[in-house]
């Protein structure tokens, strides 16, 4: 299996700013997203139908809006059902990547590029579960964790640290 780079490997502009007392680091990635969807052995597919009546993506000013992406795969419904405790919570996490992986296939039907990119505002997911079944957040974070990997270390990310100045 090809060993993926981490993103501290793919950055390669740190810019110091003193503010308020603290140095703020500015970093910025110079892979893009597609690039990095490639290293992950993603390929996006052809953008899903929609399975109702609403758009998939919707711009206003300088947001992009996805919706209703389920876990479909060429065509089909990948995942059914409701996710149970004694069913395989990585099973609904796949699921949940899949549906990321169709959102940013919308995106870039859209968009004809992924490369504009600059930061995920919100991702938000149901999951049709059991009402005994209490893993929702490991199933979501599946899918944000993928977006982590993939989109976030190209847009400029700010961390606090303590200096003295």
């Amino acid at each position: 299996m090809k060993e993926i780079p981490s993103r501290e490997q793919n950055l390669r502009i740190h810019l110091d700013r003193k503010v308020g007392g603290k140095v703020l680091t500015v970093v910025r990635g110079y892979r893009g997203t597609s690039e990095r969807l490639k290293e992950l052995g993603i390929v996006l597919p052809i953008p899903p139908k929609p399975a109702g009546s609403y758009i998939p993506v919707v711009v206003s000013g300088s947001l992009v809006f996805v919706s209703g992406q389920i876990p479909m795969e060429g065509g089909q419904l990948k995942y059914q059902g409701k996710v149970q405790n004694n069913q395989s919570v990585e099973n609904a996490q796949s699921a949940a990547r899949l549906c990321i992986i169709n959102a940013l296939s919308q995106l870039n039907a859209h968009l004809g590029t992924l490369e504009h990119i600059e930061k995920i505002v919100r991702v938000s997911g149901f999951v049709n579960a059991e009402e005994n079944f209490t893993e929702h957040p490991k199933v979501i974070n599946a899918a944000s964790e993928l977006l982590v990997d993939a989109v976030s270390y190209t847009h400029l990310r700010a961390h606090e640290t303590e200096a003295e100045l």
